[in-house]
Order: C-alpha cells, then structure tokens, then sequence
C-alpha cells in the first residue's frame, strides 16, 4: 500500500501544533492552513506506478540484494545468483567467471569509477567487470581473499569494505586498513560505507559499532554504544550535515550526531531490522526494512512523511516488506530489491503532464473526461461518470449525477448567458445556473437524445448538434431553430461537430458528411464543396489554426486540411498512424508556439509546424494517465496550457516546458547493446563476410512503462524509411551484404534524441586477395598456354618425321584401329542435389516429431545424424543450406515448440519454468530465456500471460 505525504488531517494538526509554538493567533493559523491546503488544488501528486520483475524477465535471483544506478544510466541489480544489468528495455546477466552454484557468489555491492570501470563484490572477494565478454573476473585475488560487503567509488579511487577491514585501491595497488589491530576484531568486519567530503573522512558501519576513518592522517575512531549488553552490529548508513543514520539489525534506526559524539534512538520505522539506507544529501532519508517495507524521513522534522508497504491485491504496492536493498535515484524514481520476489520499480514520470485534482474533494484520476469548459475560475468537467463544477476561487467541488442529471454520460460543455449548457448522452440538453447550482432541463424538444457539441456564434447565438440535426438558439429573444435534412442541406444523421472559423462562417460535421453555415443568410448547404473534399466523409471535429487552415478530424484515416476558400485542400500525411494500428486521430488544437497538437486513441503528438514528418510523442513516462483520448475534448486556456481528455482524468501541459530544459524524458536514446550472430560483443565495427545477422539493442533510459516505448530506427543501406519499434527496444537484421552501414535510432520525429553507429561486412576476400587471385589466374594462364604451344610443336615435329610410315599403317589397319582415349575432365562436385536435401529433410522432420530427441540436454548433431543414418556433413548442408538454419536453433525451435505444448497441458501446470524448460531439453533457465526470446521475440513471462497461465508458480 502506497501512503501519501500527510493527509488534510495531518496537515491540519502539525501546521497548527508549529504555528502554535510559535505563538501566533488560532486565526492566521486556521487561514495559513486553508491556504497551503488550497495551494495544491489545480495539481494531483500522483502515486507510483510500480512494476515488479523477476526471474522470468531475466533477472538472474530472485533475491535482490543490492542496487546501483551508474553515471550512464544504467541500474546495477546485484541477486543472489549473479550481476544484472538494466537498462529500462532489457536485462542483461552477467556472469562470475569459473563459479559454480554456491551462496557466496551472492552479491553484495557495486560501484563504478570515474573512469567507467565496474567493481562487484561478494562472499568470495572482488571481482571487476570484462565488458568484452559479459563476465566478471576475479580482481587482485592474490590481496583481497574475503568477503567484499561494500564498495564506493571516488573519482578513480575505489574503497572496498571487507570482512578483513577497508581496502583502498588505486589501479592494481591495494592498501589494507584496519579499524582494529586485531585482525580477527568484529570492527574490522566493515558493512557500508558513506563518504563526508565536508569533513573529509570515511563512515562505516561494521559489527562492533560505528568508525570514522580520517582521509588526511588515514586514522581511525570506533564508536559503541554506551549501553550494557549492547548489540553494535551496525549494518548500513548515509549522513547528512553532523547527523549519521545507522540501521542496525536488532535496534531498527539510530542517530549519530557527529559533534556531541552521542548516539540516540531514529524515527520508527516500524521494524528492529534497517536493511538499507540512503540519502538525497539535503533532507530525505530512505530506509528499508526487513519486514515492513520502504520509509522515507524529513532530516528537518525528524518525522517519517512517506511509506510504501506490500499490500495484498493492491496494483500500485511494493510487493513484499521484506526488503534488502533500495535506491532511490536523482530523478525520484525507487528502486526495492525484495528477498524473494525480485526487483520492484516505480514507473518513471515527468511533471510535463499534469493531472487535474481539487485535494482533497476532488481529483480526475480515473475519470474518463469527455469534456471541459474553463470560465474565470469555475471548472465545469463532463465525464462518463457524472458532471463535477469546480470554483477554484472558493474552493467548492460539486458533483451532479443521475437523477440530477438526466443521464451521467456528458458529451459537451459550453458558457452561455451566464449559464452552463450540458449536452448528454441520452438525456438531452440540460443546464446548471452557477450562482444558485441549480439544474434543468432546457426543454423545447431537447429532452432527451444526443447532444454531441455546442459552439456560438459572432451573433451570440447557441448551435448545438444532436442525434436529430441542428439547433440555433438565441438566448436573447429565446428563439429557437432547428435544422435538419427535411428543412435544409444537412445531410442526414448525427451532427458531431460545429465551429464558426474567422471569417464567421460555420463548418458542420455530421455522420453523412459536411455542410456549411451562412450566418448571414441563416442556410445550410452541402453543394459547394470541391471534387476531393472531405464533404462525404464522417467528421467528429473541425479546427481552425493561427494561420487560418482548417483540419477535418475524420472517423478513420489521417488528418484532413484545407485553406478556408478550399482551393487548396490535401490529407496531412501522419506517420504514426500506421495502417497495421488502430489508432485515429480524436482532438487537434495549436499552442502558442505554432506547433499542432494531435490527441489520438493511442497516444498525443506535437507536430513540428504544420507538416506531419517531424514530430513528439508523449507517453506514460511523460505524465499521461493513459494513452487513449476523448473525442474532441481540447482546449487551450488564457495562459496558453493545454487542457486534454483522457479516459483516466483531465490531463493539462504547459507548452513552454518543452524548450525550458526541464523535458528529461527527451534525452537521446543510447544503444545499450549489439549481437551479431546471437552473441553478445562490443567489437562490431568491422565484421567479417559470415557475421552478418545482426541485433541492435536501445533504450532512452527513461525507465517508464515499456509497453509505452516507441522508438524509430533505420539502417541505410538496407531500410528505405524510418521503422517503427513499438514495446521493444530491439531491431535485428539477418543476411546482410558486404557493405557499410549506418544503423540510427531515436524517439519518432525528435532528431535531437537520435543515436547511430557505423559499422562495415566484409566481403569473403579482401580487395588485396583479389589482386593475388587474379595475377595467381593469369600465370596459370600463361602457363598453360605456353605449355599447350610446346606440346603441340613437339606432336607436329614428331608427325613429319613418320608421315609416310603412320600413313601406310593406318591405311592398313584402318578398319581395326583401337579407339582413342578420350580423356574427361571430372565435374566440379555438389555434396546433395535438391532432391535428396528435401529427402533428409523430410526424414528429419519424422523423426523429430516421433521420437522427441530434442528433450535430451546434451543432444549432438553427430548423434542425430547417426539416428537418421546420413552423415554429419549432410545433415549439416541440408540445416545450414537448405534450411538456412543452424543445428543449435533447429533444435531450440523445436524445444520451445516442445514448452508452448506443455504449458497448455494442465498436467504440467504445477512445474516452475526452470522445470518445465528442464523437460523441454534446456541445460539451463538462463539458455532457455534466450533461445525463447530470440525465437519468439517475448519472454516466456510475457507467453504465458497472452496464453493466461500466468498462475503458474515462479
């Protein structure tokens, strides 16, 4: 369970207890605490998001006991099983060279110098990463044989803390420091460490107590507790100012104050066990407890303001309290490493988008908002729900509903003649006096059916259109006027839209198409459109820019724009909406900068100028509740923010915080790995001719929803056109000709966030060994010929020489003269014809489907070969070349065929994955979570929910 900053309640009592003490009047107490309350009314502190991951999405534990975030971006994840390495896309494992299964390998801490070397450490020493290969390798393991519980970086300097006491290393060289002379002492048994650069020295927690370890004169100061029978296993710390926070394992938090030398009792944190600890260096302190969850405490109140606690059911809970290691970054964004359920994370967001909330009466969160009127101060919101009337001047909130309201689904909202007018959805029009918040119904023939949008015109008239035509309404004299297809030219059916654009003539959308209004006149004709208008399309909404150009919003199809005369009129080419998508475009509306805004069913976009190619996607990671918008439900404010509806509350942004430096979320998209030929590698600039099935890695390292991610990418040389990556953070590429290629990859439209690489196939021989291959040609050549010319001048001497007597013994034995021997030269020969691979490819086929030998982990092709009674070379030809496959992915595809069948099966439904991938023939989970994800593009975690099985134990 997520618990806010104080409550109203809260609030209420700790304002007036300070202000009391502080002897100012009950009076200016009460209105100080109306006024911070009221300050939060236009904004909604939303709550995380978080997202649990575990071994399923490749973590390697699914004890999570450590994390590090280093200066790239990446989120160190350091289990009992391994190092991983996340990125907000994917998870890399990194391994420990030569270890087996042992619970020493359990790591314990990260740390990344200046420089970019990365350090871990365990139960079995230090070990430092080879980026080259994935692994991580032993580290001055001749120094440092024990166990490395801490580890912190300084600049290039690393500080390990050990079971043996604190190591300082610089390069190969490492000096040991012991708190204690006595190297077999608890205090020489160091569990974190903190670095006060103020005071220039070292905090460590170790099992006697808390040391301070002078950076100058490399001295150290132990310091217990003074109480009898004392437990001062101390095992984490952060400071700020003159205060140490030191979790202990018995006696929960404790306070060091770093001039008076004196301990005392922390903040309750609810547990006796402090797991971890942390600090943002100002005035939050982050502690984690084994048993009761995350806590976050003012240094200034000394008082815990925020908690997070697993809570059964709940979707935005942690999702155990038993937590082991916790990171909160420099963005805000928490990171929980749980001793059994894996790593928990809250989804990141920007403040971009705001979610509109009146606290406490009122928030839009959940709401599906189809509506918005702004009138001064007043909000009106129309929503599925009901209809809310917001007075932010004095701070009321009223809601309407049925039997209020004739119905609860609100389709328009407007402000006219001093009333708000109400269309519903079945219900007719209504309205709500603001002075006296009194409802009614307007009558006339409007009490009941669709009222899809209200617009006024330069005359002070009323249009509204419903399910049953137009109607013009005159608040002045009352009269009212309809329209429809039996009185004019409006085509028959719903009317969705109205606007009156700057000349003051009226456009009309309408389910049969679009007709236009003669103010003047009072007509409405439909047979002045252009060959190629819209006019017979379904438009749900019509908007007028700055520049005076109209945009059509059509039921399905791009954007529609025409100038007012429509001589000149065309579709608005939108690149995200892809046929392969549904994804229709809702609401349009301009900022002050110019730029287009266009609210779709799947996702917001800022078009650069008036053209669709360049252009911003806004998703979860940017603030927004949901990716899916209301019809035609935008509006842009007297200050210039931009009002949206969306199906989970009323969403406003701020255009001017985009070119203020404060969209992180736009940051370049980094590409965080390639693999070329299923293998992980580093060196990929230049490839040789058969290293040519290739896989780019990316992530803007946001760390928000990934199945919100998008991204654009393009490899020229191969791709005509920008790709589109949509939930995923990978683009692969298989056969690719020798060549030079540039793969680039960016947000869709934003060339500030675009990353490339270069990189180059080789062809089979190098241009040298073309020259060799050639000159080698031509000296065979002339070789040849030369010997061909001496043979021939020898056979013609030696003819002349016996001309008479080899004609006159031919002549004589003409009849029976022996044939010549006809000398053949041997064709070049091929391993199989086509015949015969379609044969053992037949033979392999059965012979995989009856007898199942893939389930055998340690399966060789000179075995299969054996079986099927061909030789390994044509097993191999007719995989590699015929089959175009390699024997490890052959039988791999049919592995995890074998696991998509057994996990249908209830008889297997009570194995775990490892088990289950274990029955398939996989050796490991780690082989068996690549193969499926290479073969099927998901995680088997992400199978098994689109299959709902996801029940099956981890």
């Amino acid at each position: 369970m997520t618990i806010n900053v104080a409550s109203a309640e809260e609030l209420f009592m700790n304002c007036l207890t300070y202000l009391m003490t502080i002897r100012i009047k009950p009076i200016i107490a009460v209105l100080t605490l109306l006024i911070s309350v009221w300050s939060t009314c236009p904004v909604l502190a939303s709550e995380p998001v978080f997202r649990n991951m575990t071994s399923t999405d490749g973590l390697s534990g699914l004890l999570v006991n450590t994390l590090y975030k280093d200066a790239r971006g990446y989120v160190w994840i350091g289990t009992d099983n391994g190092l991983d390495r996340f990125d907000g896309m994917r998870i890399r494992n990194y391994t420990f060279s030569g270890v087996g299964q042992t619970m020493k390998k359990r790591v314990s801490s990260v740390a990344v110098t200046r420089g970019g070397t990365l350090y871990a450490g365990n139960g079995l020493g230090l070990w430092v990463e080879d980026s080259s290969n994935g692994k991580l390798t032993r580290f001055l393991e001749s120094r440092i044989n024990t166990a490395v519980n801490a580890l912190l970086a300084d600049g290039n300097v690393l500080y390990a803390g050990t079971d043996n006491g604190l190591y300082i290393i610089k390069g190969e060289n490492a000096v040991l420091r012991r708190v204690d002379n006595n190297t077999w002492a608890a205090a020489n048994k160091i569990t974190d460490l903190f670095i006060d650069r103020a005071a220039r020295c070292l905090w460590l927690t170790t099992q006697d107590g808390l040391a301070r370890y002078d950076l100058r004169s490399g001295r150290f100061r132990l310091f217990r507790q003074t109480q009898k029978n004392t437990d001062n296993y101390f095992r984490c710390l952060t400071a700020i100012g003159r205060t140490v926070y030191v979790g202990t394992m018995t006696q929960g938090l404790l306070l060091f104050n770093s001039s008076t030398e004196r301990f005392s009792a922390g903040p309750s944190v609810g547990s006796n066990v402090v797991s971890d600890i942390s600090g943002n260096g100002r005035d939050m302190v982050y502690v984690a407890t084994d048993g009761n969850g995350v806590h976050y405490i003012s240094h200034s109140t000394g008082r815990v303001v925020k908690s997070f606690r697993h809570t059964p059911g709940a979707s935005n809970s942690i999702s155990s309290n038993s937590v082991y290691s916790l990171l909160v970054d420099g963005r805000g964004m928490m990171w929980v490493g749980t001793y059994r359920t894996g790593l928990d994370y809250a989804l990141y967001h920007t403040d971009l988008f705001s979610l509109y909330s009146c606290l406490p009466q009122f928030t839009s969160a959940n709401l599906t908002v189809n509506s918005i009127c702004i009138h001064g101060g007043e909000r009106l919101i129309g929503t599925r729900d009901g209809l809310f009337f917001v007075n932010e001047l004095k701070h009321s909130v009223s809601r309407f509903s049925t039997p209020q309201l004739t119905s609860n689904l609100i389709l328009s909202t407007a402000f006219y003649g001093g009333r708000y007018f109400i269309g519903t959805y079945g219900g007719g029009l209504m309205t709500l006096d603001p002075a006296t918040m009194r409802l009614g119904s307007f009558g006339r023939g409007l009490e009941r059916g669709h009222v899809f949008c209200l617009r006024t015109d330069r005359k002070g008239r009323l249009w509204i259109g419903t399910d049953s035509g137009m109607y013009c309404y005159d608040g002045r004299s009352g009269a009212l006027q309809k329209f429809s297809s039996t009185n004019s030219q409006l085509p028959e059916g719903s009317v969705y839209a109205i606007m009156f654009d700057s000349t003051g003539k009226g456009w009309v959308g309408s389910e049969r198409g679009l007709s236009i209004i003669d103010p003047e006149k009072g007509t409405v004709r439909s047979d002045v459109f252009p060959e190629g208008f819209v006019n017979k399309d379904k438009i749900r909404s019509i908007y007028e820019d700055s520049r005076h150009a109209l945009y059509f919003v059509r039921e399905k199809g791009n954007l529609f724009r025409s100038n007012l005369t429509m001589d000149k009129f065309g579709d608005v080419s939108l690149p995200f909406l892809r046929p392969d998508v549904d994804n229709s475009v809702l609401s349009v509306i301009e900022d002050r900068e110019h730029n287009l805004w266009v609210a779709c069913s799947d996702g917001l976009f800022r078009l650069h100028g008036t053209g669709g190619a360049a252009y911003d996607l806004f998703t979860f990671s940017d603030g927004l509740p949901s990716q899916t918008f209301t019809n035609n439900s935008a509006l842009i404010d007297a200050k210039g923010t931009l009002w949206f509806g969306n199906t989970k509350g009323l969403v406003s942004v701020n255009p001017a915080m985009l070119t203020s430096g404060r969209m992180r979320s736009r940051s370049r998209v980094q590409i965080t790995g390639v693999q070329v030929n299923g293998s992980e590698t580093t060196d990929y600039s230049s490839l040789s001719n058969s290293e040519d099935n290739i896989t780019f890695f990316f992530s803007d390292m946001s760390f928000g929803a990934p199945g919100s991610a998008v991204y654009e990418y393009r490899l020229e040389g191969v791709d005509d056109d920008w790709r589109m990556a949509v939930a995923t953070g990978q683009a692969s590429y298989f056969s690719l000709k020798a060549g030079t290629y540039t793969f680039r990859v960016r947000k869709p439209g934003n060339a500030l966030t675009e990353t490339s690489v270069t990189l180059t196939v080789r062809p089979l021989i190098a241009w040298w060994g073309w020259v060799l291959i050639v000159a080698g040609l031509a000296g065979a050549v002339w070789y040849i010929t030369m010997r061909w010319r001496r043979s021939r001048r020898e056979t013609f001497e030696r003819a002349a020489a016996a001309a008479a007597a080899q004609a006159a013994a031919t002549a004589a034995t003409d009849s029976a003269a022996p044939a010549r021997e006809a000398t053949v030269e041997k064709a070049p020969k091929v391993l199989l014809t086509e015949k015969e691979c379609e044969a053992i490819k037949r033979k392999l086929t059965a012979f995989m489907e009856k007898n199942r030998p893939y389930v055998n982990k340690n399966l060789k092709s000179a075995d299969l070969a054996a079986d099927l009674g061909v030789s390994l070379n044509a097993l191999s030809y007719v995989l590699n070349q015929h089959m175009h496959v390699s024997f490890n992915d052959y039988v791999n595809e049919q592995r995890v065929a074998e696991f998509k069948r057994k996990a249908a099966d209830e008889q297997y439904s009570q194995l775990t994955l490892s088990a289950l991938a274990g029955e398939c023939g996989f050796g490991s989970h780690a082989s068996f979570f690549r193969a499926f994800k290479k073969i099927t593009g998901i995680t088997p975690n992400e199978y098994l929910h689109s299959v709902q099985k996801d029940n099956r134990p981890d």
